[in-house]
This record gives structure tokens, sequence and C-alpha cells, in this order.
């Protein structure tokens, strides 16, 4: 599953991680001047792995690379400031379902327009 994710420094945010509500161990984690990659396991064994390829000379934008089965949280934030968050089942690198559209209760997914706790800048996966 590709995604394209933007980072611009003027409102426009990409993230994806695993959804918290999963019970995700981080068994690898690797960092370049062009790739970021974190692999994770669940309790069953089953693996997800998600790594951004930064393609642009401004180093703000990104193909977002998720493989594997799991469920993650995508957080995609507009220069506007509109939401298009959603919580996706992915099997097999596949988008399979798509659990929790905009609009839904996903205020654990995108606290930032929903009152969540726990997000203060340096807590994502993406720094």
């Amino acid at each position: 599953m590709r995604i394209s994710g933007r980072r611009t420094g003027m409102g426009a945010y990409t993230d994806v991680r695993p959804a918290k509500t999963e019970n995700y161990e981080l068994v690898r984690e690797e960092h370049s001047e062009y790739h970021d990659l974190w692999e994770f396991k669940d309790q069953s064994g089953c693996r997800l792995c998600i790594r951004y390829d930064n393609f642009s000379r401004s180093g703000n934008h990104w193909d977002i690379h998720v493989s594997g089965n799991g469920v993650i949280d995508i957080i995609d934030i507009s220069n506007s400031g509109k939401h298009r968050c959603r919580r996706v089942k992915v099997a097999m690198g596949q988008l399979r379902e798509v659990l929790l559209e905009p609009k839904s209760d996903y205020w654990d997914i995108c606290p930032i327009c929903y009152g969540g706790e726990g997000h203060e800048e340096g807590n994502d996966i993406q720094k």
C-alpha cells in the first residue's frame, strides 16, 4: 500500500502509524538520509512494516509504503486544515477495509482536532 505524504512546515502533515487500539511491539527501526523504516509485530506474530521514502529536494514529501498485516492510522491534514484521517485494515500490504472514516468517532487517531491525549510534538513515528 502506497500513501503520498508531506510535512511542509506550513500546516500540511501526513503520518502513518500502527493503530493505538492494537498491541504492537517495535522490532526494528532504521533511519537514513532518504529512508525511514519501522517494523512492528503484534501478539500473534503478524508483522507490519512502515517505510518512508523521501522523493523531494526539499525533504518535505514522501512515499509511505505499508507492507504486512495489521491496522494502521493515517493522519492526513492539508495546508487549509482539512483532515482526511482514517483507520484502515491492511492485509498483505493491501488496503482491505476502512474501519473509521473522517467525521466518525476517531479522537484517538487524530487528537489534534478531537481532543485526545498523547499528541505532543515528537510523539509521532515520523519526526
